[in-house]
């Protein structure tokens, strides 16, 4: 959690592909808030292909 705390933080390039995330204006106690919710999402499954 503390990366993806660190990431939204201070925004991130190359990790989730070409675009860069850029840093958001929260606190580490809201950026931990939000990696918290990011992690406890269910995961989706791709589509199925044709």
């Amino acid at each position: 959690m503390a990366t993806l705390s660190h990431a939204i933080e201070h925004g991130v390039a190359g990790v989730w592909g070409s675009m860069p995330m850029p840093p958001q204006r929260v606190t580490p106690a809201e950026a931990k808030e939000l990696a918290s919710w990011v992690l406890a999402q269910k995961p989706v499954a791709p589509p199925k292909s044709a």
